[in-house]
């Protein structure tokens, strides 16, 4: 069952449910004033921190710089690609009609090698 409690009792004395205060109405005005005061610093707070969300939105890539970086490294990296296999296709073609098969052998896995480790050698040499 519901107790309505009258938040304005004639005689001043009647108990409030539970609360900071001590149950009393006694001191109400203070509790309520301090919690006015709060408001305003929460509002304040909200306030900066949608400043700092605009700003950080402001300076974040959207989905269309993403999809023009990613065209440009796919590019890039197409590139690379494409004239690695050319010049690897030209090498294989000279050594097949200069080196035996032993030597071609040692020549392709030296190739390959190097091929597979150039993202490291290109970040050594700064390339």
């Amino acid at each position: 069952m519901v107790q309505v409690v009258s938040l304005h009792p004639s005689d001043g004395s009647r108990p409030l449910p539970p609360g900071d205060g001590g149950g009393k109405y006694d001191g109400m005005e203070a509790r309520v004033s301090k919690l006015e005061n709060d408001m305003t610093d929460i509002r304040v707070t909200l306030g900066r921190i949608d400043e700092r969300t605009l700003a950080i939105a402001q300076n974040m890539a959207g989905k269309a710089d993403l999809a023009s970086a990613e065209a440009s490294l796919h590019g890039r990296v197409g590139g690379v690609e494409t004239g690695l296999s050319t010049r690897v296709g030209a090498v294989e073609g000279e050594l097949k009609r200069t080196l035996g098969f032993w030597q071609f052998f040692g020549v392709m896995a030296a190739a390959v090698a190097l091929i597979l480790a150039w993202p490291k050698l290109s970040a050594l040499l700064g390339v």
